[in-house]
């Protein structure tokens, strides 16, 4: 049998890919890594930018900045309205999709990890943290020569980074808390592989293969550890940290204490993969079935039968589930259908106020992959975008009514349905 590794346990997040929009040319601005075209007409895109290289980190759009990141190690930032370039910057050694994170922007920063594969290792891995509005590098953190990072985000002032390898283990790895100012390590602490996190309730929580570990955030002393698996991640609403834990039938939703990891609440009997809280203590659940759940007891709100990933929070009162051939919006305050539609995804959802986006998956795999959008409100299509040339897309970014998304290839696109 193979050996488990990370590569097949875990997909790079959002490195699909989509290729070519029709444009008129532009110069580029003096001294820019790329090109930004307009449409010839009204039904191709609002903008496009060639980056003049392949994408290795999906754009991620914060405080009116789109971040997108190529395979060698450039982060390029862009003006979401018009594409023009606003800086470029060589930040590491190369970006592969594999770390899985897009570029995160924090307290004026944007935290990237450039780094590639060698062999089971990772080689030039380092977590890189540049001023927002110019690009500089203001410092730079590697933990080791050989490991690969996993960026957890930054949370009271500590960017959280942990180390990992190809072969999954339940420990010997290193979460780091790094000061978000200077770049100084804080404090270690051990774990194993990341494949979920969260952080929340003064505690951080691992999983890995099959084990859980909580660490203060403060100090990085343990709190506690368990020897099961989880999915979904970890969610901290209502002082209580929500999971779904690992059996024989499925998973189960869980309510732990954040200090203690003791138990409070078992959820339902049936298999609950998915969850999703808000700030006053809802958690919704998705799999088998849906539903509602009370964080502080696990009390039952409401749920109705057929099954679905429950994509994240309510958004403007919908809340949103993906199936396995379709996508659902229901009324979080009864779990009431407010519309459907059939829809075979190739990436996770991306949700705004106004508009759902996604990749559409066609049957036949010669056949390119098309973008598409719906209203929110109704679930009537807003955009459908394919492209002979595609191979495939990046997930979708929304903001303000514009759906950005961008190709292997180096090219971002943004279309306002």
């Amino acid at each position: 049998m193979d050996a488990l590794t990370r590569r097949n346990a875990l997909r790079a997040g959002g490195l699909a890919l989509l290729a070519g929009v029709a444009g008129c040319s532009a110069d580029a601005p003096s001294g820019s890594s790329g090109t930004t075209t307009r449409p010839c007409d009204e039904d191709a895109a609002t903008w496009t930018h060639d980056l003049g290289g392949s994408v290795g980190l999906p754009p991620a759009l914060a405080d009116g900045t789109l971040y997108v990141g190529r395979k060698d190690g450039r982060l390029v930032a862009l003006d979401p309205n018009s594409g023009d370039e606003r800086w470029s910057v060589d930040a590491g050694i190369g970006f592969t999709g594999f770390t899985g994170a897009s570029p995160t922007v924090a307290d004026g920063r944007v935290y990237v990890v450039p780094g590639e594969g060698a062999g089971t290792a990772g080689r030039g891995f380092e977590l890189v943290a540049l001023d927002a509005e110019t690009g500089d590098r203001e410092w730079s953190k590697s933990l080791d020569e050989t490991s690969f990072l996993t960026f957890f985000g930054v949370h009271d002032g500590l960017a959280l980074v942990a180390t990992h390898d190809d072969a999954l283990a339940n420990e010997g790895e290193r979460l780091a808390a790094i000061d978000h100012a200077t770049g100084d390590v804080q404090w270690t602490a051990e774990v194993g592989d990341p494949s979920d996190w969260g952080v929340g309730a003064g505690g951080v929580y691992v999983a890995s293969y099959a084990g859980v570990r909580a660490i203060a955030l403060a100090d990085g002393e343990p709190r506690w550890q368990k020897s099961y698996g989880v999915a979904g991640g970890f969610d901290v609403t209502a002082n209580t940290v929500v999971t779904s834990v690992e059996r024989d039938t499925g998973y189960r939703l869980t309510g732990f204490d954040p200090e203690s990891g003791s138990v409070r609440w078992r959820g339902p009997d049936w298999s609950a993969a998915s969850h999703a809280t808000t700030d006053d203590g809802v958690v919704y659940a998705g799999g088998e079935r849906i539903g509602a759940y009370s964080a502080d007891s696990g009390a039952e709100r409401w749920t109705v039968r057929g099954g679905g990933l429950v994509a994240a929070p309510p958004i403007d009162g919908r809340l949103f589930a993906r199936l396995q051939s379709g996508i659902h919006a229901r009324d979080p305050g009864s779990g009431d259908l407010l519309w459907g539609t059939n829809a075979t995804l190739d990436s996770p959802l991306a949700l705004s106020p106004s508009l759902v986006s996604y990749v559409a998956s066609p049957d036949d795999p010669a056949v390119p992959p098309t973008l598409v959008a719906r209203h929110a409100a109704d679930g009537e299509p807003a955009l459908s975008v394919t492209f002979d040339d595609a191979s495939s897309l990046t997930t979708p970014v929304l903001a303000d009514g514009t759906v950005y998304a961008a190709t292997d290839t180096g090219r971002v696109t943004a279309f306002q349905p």
